[in-house]
């Protein structure tokens, strides 16, 4: 079932407004109050067996919660998950819509999310921070796993070009690490940071006028990673 996000234009001199142009759309999606219809998605990982279930032996959930302390005044969707394979894919999709039908447009995307995983951390694979990269991307099919035959019992991998771990994909771009910017010998505290793609994505619209949205994480770090998605933006052109 597809769910959809109002397209809220952005009025003249920065002031906040719906209008029907067609020009420097903005599509604000703030998970303050409300999941905005996103749902989560977990990609890079085995199918299960009858032996084992791997969306358990991965941990993966996503939730749509309060925020930790001290942000605790607003919810965000919380995405957790054990990095057992040395590559895991964990992140939220959504569905924006509200601009011309099939028609190409130029994206900016920026992500607004929560961290309490500290700087020039050692790990297993990679640092805990900074080898968790986090990708922005659209596409105008809706992201979905497919079973790939790499391995005998199969594995998850997205239809759409994510590109992998550092690198970025026609679909999605690597636009930073998790890591908060707290010293690995200083206490772990949660911190909010800002991430934002430094050149477009191209989406082209459907038949309806709108294009899927995914925000996430593509981990080397061979451990437990969470963080909180508080808010993502969308400009286009």
């Amino acid at each position: 079932m597809r769910t959809s996000i109002a397209i809220c234009l952005l009025a003249s001199l920065g002031m906040g407004g719906c209008n029907s142009s067609n020009d420097g759309k903005s599509v604000d999606i703030n998970f303050a109050e409300s999941d905005r219809n996103f749902t989560p998605i977990f990609s890079d990982y085995n199918v299960s067996t009858p032996d084992q279930n791997n969306e358990e032996f991965y941990q993966l959930s996503g939730t749509h919660e309060a925020l930790p302390e001290p942000f605790e005044s607003n919810k965000g969707w919380l995405l957790n998950g054990m990095n057992r394979s040395d590559d895991l894919f964990m992140s939220v999709k959504g569905y924006v819509n509200g601009f011309e039908a099939d028609k190409r447009y130029d994206l900016t995307i920026s992500v607004d999310f929560i961290t309490n995983v500290s700087s020039d951390c050692v790990g297993i694979g990679g640092a805990p921070g900074e080898s968790v990269y986090f990708k922005l991307g659209a596409s105008t099919i809706e992201p979905k796993n497919l079973v790939s035959d790499e391995i005998e019992d199969g594995i998850y991998r997205l239809n759409i070009d994510k590109g992998n771990q550092i690198s970025s994909g026609s679909n999605a771009l690597n636009v930073g690490h998790i890591a908060n910017g707290i010293d690995c010998d200083e206490p772990a505290a949660y911190q909010q940071k800002t991430l934002k793609t430094e050149q477009t994505l191209e989406a082209i619209t459907d038949e309806d006028g709108g294009f899927w949205v995914i925000a996430g994480t593509d981990s080397g770090f061979e451990g437990l990673t969470h963080y909180y998605i508080e808010r993502l933006s969308v400009e286009a052109e």
